[in-house]
């Protein structure tokens, strides 16, 4: 018998992960993505209330992700008109 989970915890199962460890979802759900999915995300905040999440390129140095934050940042603000 393994411990491994088969597949990625649905959105029930983060969110009571979430609560049990005083986590925010998105936290989680970013964490899964990254481990089952092998993405990186990164959340861009767009207004006070709204962020954008991102994909992160594998690789991307820390000038690239200041720019690809920037763009989001910048498509979110062309979305609104």
């Amino acid at each position: 018998m393994s411990n491994a989970m088969e597949r990625a915890p649905d959105l029930r199962r983060l969110r009571a992960l979430a609560a049990a460890m005083g986590e925010p979802v998105e936290n989680l759900a970013r964490l899964a993505a990254a481990q089952w999915l092998g993405v990186e995300v990164t959340e861009v905040p767009v207004d006070s209330d709204e962020w954008l999440a991102v994909r992160v390129p594998p690789g991307l140095d820390e000038q690239g992700r200041e720019r690809l934050r920037r763009m989001a940042v910048d498509l979110a603000r062309h979305m609104e008109t």
